[in-house]
Order: structure tokens, then sequence, then C-alpha cells
């Protein structure tokens, strides 16, 4: 049996829990509520700009105040004054960080002795306490510029115990500016070989601070450790390629033998070929001659405009055939880097240069004239 209208309209006032002036004054509070919050997230801001503005004033002053402190420090006229502020801590912090990245192991010890005296290590030290994973992590990779020593276990502990891939690849980074036996080096690679997320120039980056740690007597070590775990290992393959290629970056001429090597043992492997292409032309190859003319007609693009970028290493005679064939390259890059290539031999290349202009391909034309008017400029 269905309600009547009447009996409805009672069943609904019934069922209301608040009445309509009550329900308004709740939605009024509410809304003043909303607008007081908006003003205090207006004020907020603008009060936390003015603070930063004024901590970024600080830390430029003292910056600045370090730096000409450093300067007379080098001469002789003074010493370096003690920071006496978090924000000054970081300023030196920084300004140490960038010398030793500038002038390298030459200024490295001066620098961590002074860091000694203002009190900067032990300001770092406290900082690896932080709550803030941020602070911890920028602290070790500060310890780690400075090469102090007694950072080593401590940063290794963290990376046994870190499962997070961001902080992982921090803490290497910190931990290969300490990196000075073969067991250190292991347990690095290891922990680098086990990160997935990690990026390639990243551990190139890695590999420079760890070439700078092995110098002198300590190469073998880095020799014999390449050899013997990395070559042939199918999981390190991207920590070997980053290898090569730091080498080649860092102009270790030593390595051209290993890197030989390498590219005998892998070159099936398409980038791991490229790479070392690549290293071995930087590092000038005085046999770069065989390893172009076994590329130069290789069907992936990327090892065409590897080995026509450092054409130039071989003798003229030798290699102008396959570069002039590759200026009618499908690929842009390939095109450009054997035009590049012709050019480097600046006068001998002229005549060359001039029968390309009757070529039917019209790029090859007109990098031949492009090629020609600057040798023209630059002879003049």
């Amino acid at each position: 049996m269905s309600a009547s209208p009447g009996e409805l309209t009672q069943i609904l006032e019934n069922l209301r829990l608040v009445d309509y002036e009550t329900l308004k004054g709740i939605l009024k509070v509410f809304i003043l509520f909303l607008a007081g919050l908006n003003v205090i997230l207006f004020i907020g801001t603008i009060l936390h700009r003015v603070y930063v503005d004024i901590r970024d004033l600080r830390y430029r002053k003292a910056y600045e105040g370090f730096e000409r402190e450093f300067e007379g420090y080098t001469l002789g006229r003074s010493g370096l004054s003690r920071p006496k502020s978090s924000t000054e801590f970081e300023a030196l912090a920084d300004l140490f960080v960038y010398l030793i990245r500038r002038d390298g192991a030459d200024i490295t010890d001066c620098v961590r002795r002074i860091a000694g005296e203002v009190g900067l290590i032990d300001y770092l030290w406290k900082q690896t306490r932080s709550l803030f994973l941020n602070t911890r992590v920028t602290a070790f990779e500060r310890l780690g510029y400075l090469r102090v020593e007694e950072a080593e276990p401590v940063i290794r502990e963290d990376l046994i115990r870190e499962r997070n891939e961001w902080v992982l690849g921090r803490l290497c980074f910190a931990y290969s500016f300490l990196v000075r036996d073969k067991e250190e080096l292991s347990f690095l690679i290891g922990i680098l070989s086990s990160l997935k997320e990690i990026s390639f120039k990243f551990i190139e980056l890695i590999w420079t601070n760890i070439l700078d740690n092995f110098r002198a007597d300590r190469r073998k070590i880095l020799r014999d450790h390449v050899v013997e775990n990395l070559i042939g290992s199918q999981e390190r393959s991207q920590v070997l390629r980053s290898f090569v290629e730091a080498v080649g970056f860092a102009g270790e001429t030593e390595f051209i033998p290993i890197i030989r090597e390498i590219y005998e043992r892998t070159k099936k492997n398409t980038l791991m070929r490229i790479s070392c292409l690549r290293a071995l032309g930087m590092l000038g190859y005085k046999d770069y001659c065989e390893l172009f003319l076994e590329n130069v007609d290789h069907p992936d693009w990327r090892v065409r405009a590897v080995v026509c970028k450092y054409a130039n290493l071989c003798p003229f005679q030798t290699i102008i055939s396959p570069l002039v064939k590759r200026l009618s390259d499908e690929n842009y890059y390939v095109r450009a880097n054997a035009g590049k290539a012709i050019a480097s031999f600046g006068k001998r290349a002229e005549g060359v240069l001039r029968e390309i202009l009757e070529s039917e391909d019209k790029f090859a034309r007109d990098t031949a004239r492009y090629l020609l008017e600057e040798l023209e400029i630059k002879h003049a």
C-alpha cells in the first residue's frame, strides 16, 4: 500500500536532521574558514619568499667573502674565517667543492686541511645524522669531494643497508671519491651493477672519480680488475661501457690496449662497439684506420657516424674514397661527419671537393660547396 502525499511530506520532515538555518550557519563558518586560510597562505607565501631571498643574499655574501679570503690565503696574506652559521658553512662547503672540481687533486689536500681547521668537516659529520634524507646524502657527497677517508666505512654501511635507488646512486657517487683498493672497487661496481634505473652518464661520472683515485702505481689494480671482472660479464655491460666512455673523455691513453681488447671481445654488441670506437678516436689511436675501414659500411648508421667523425686519424689517400661515398649516406649525421673529416685535411681535400661539385647527389654537392668556401676563408 503506497503512502499518500501528505504522509510522504511528514516522513521527509522527520528525516531532516538539521534545519535550514543551522545548515546556512555551518556553510558561512566554512566559507569564512577557507577565506581566512587563503589569507594565511598568502601571507605565509610572502614571508617565505622574503626569508628565501634574505637567506640567498646571506649565502652569496658569505660565498664571495670566503672566495676572497681563500684567494688571500693562497697568496699568504691572511687566514680563513670560521663560519658562524649554517648558511656560512653551506657557502664554504660549496666553494670548496667548486675549487676541487675546477683544480682536481692539486688542491684537494689543501682544501681538506683548511676544512678541518675551520670546523667544516665536523659540521658535515653532524649533517650526516640529519633527519632529512637529502641533507644526509649531500653531506656524504661533500665529505667524498674532500676525500675524508673516515667517511668510507660509514658510506659503505649505508650502501649495504639502503634500498632506495636514488639514494644508492648518490651514495655511490660519494663513495667513488674514496675508493682506493681492489676490494673497495669490487664492492662499488657490485652496487652499480645491481641498480636498474641509474643513468649511464652518471656511472660514467663515477668512473671519472675512480680514474682520478687510481693514479701511478694503482693503475695496474684498475686495469686488472676491468679485464678480470668486467669484460665478458653480461650483467655488467653498462658499467663496462661507461668505463670505456669515461676513459675516452678523460684522455687516458694508457688504457688504449684494454679498450682495443674490449672492442674485439664485445663488438657484436652495437652500443659497446660505438663506445669503443668513440673512445679510441678521442684517444688518437694510431691504428684507427683499420677500425675505420672495418666499420665505415656498417649497417647501423651510428657506427658509421662515429668512425667518420674520427677518420682524420687515418692517411688521406686511404680513407678519402670511403668518406666521399659517405657524403651520399642516407643518414644526415653520417654525411655531416664525413664532410667534416674531409675538410680536416685542408688543401689536400680541395681537388676531391671540386669533383664532388659535379655529383648527382644534391646534399653531396651542397656539402662540398660549403666546405670549399670554408677552406677559402680559412686560407685567405
